[in-house]
């Protein structure tokens, strides 16, 4: 009877040490060290605050690492990486006035609006991202950061060609394997030259973004 119960007893050891032993994640997202390469394009529109009828198109590749293990507990718990993002290429929608001869020759009624499209490029030298590690088949996020746009003409008109871009966005990656994922995201942007220009109207706007990451 002593040697069946110890036999029993050798046979369960196994699946308890199994059963104790802690879980450890595969996302990627969730370890310190973890290298973020990604691409993504994003588009939105002006909102009130700021000057009207603008739309924006951006085009960026991101470099980010984790620089941090898990923190907190619960849904907030996660990690911190920070990231740099290079815009080779944005495009401005809006509205400017005529050129002066076609302004003259309608004086002295206003000068009438034509619709410019402004090529640009910038880059965010430092975001910082918090990933949420919860959950483990997705991974939401929420990142703040700040760069600077420099534009072929004056954003928006009669301002500046250089300006100010702090932002936040919430998002969320889907893996679409192991070190893989496409990252959806709502941005709010304002572009600002922060008195460089005579003038300084703003503009805030709404994005958003599609991205693909890969983790290395």
């Amino acid at each position: 009877m002593k040697a069946a119960a110890f036999a029993l007893l050798l046979c369960t050891a196994p699946v308890f040490a199994q059963t104790a032993r802690p879980q450890i994640s595969t996302n990627p997202l969730h370890k310190k060290g973890t290298w973020d390469l990604g691409v993504w394009v994003s588009g939105g529109h002006s909102v009130t605050g700021g000057t009207s009828g603008v739309g924006i198109f951006s085009t960026a590749f991101r470099v980010g690492k984790i620089i941090s293990g898990e923190r907190g507990r619960g849904w907030y718990r996660g990690n911190l990486e920070v990231a740099v993002d290079v815009v080779p290429l944005t495009l401005i929608f809006q509205k400017t006035l005529q050129p002066p001869p076609v302004c003259i020759a309608v004086l002295p009624s206003p000068c009438p609006l034509r619709d410019e499209t402004v090529y640009g490029a910038g880059f965010t030298p430092l975001m910082t991202k918090w990933n949420f590690s919860a959950a483990k088949n997705f991974t939401p996020y929420v990142e703040l950061g700040g760069g600077l746009l420099f534009t072929k003409s004056d954003v928006p008109a009669f301002s500046s060609n250089v300006n100010f871009t702090p932002q936040i966005a919430f998002g969320v990656h889907l893996f679409t394997n192991y070190r893989r994922s496409l990252s959806l995201a709502g941005r709010y942007l304002h572009i600002s030259n922060a008195g460089l220009g005579d003038l300084n109207p703003g503009i805030n706007t709404i994005q958003f973004s599609l991205g693909y990451h890969w983790f290395r």
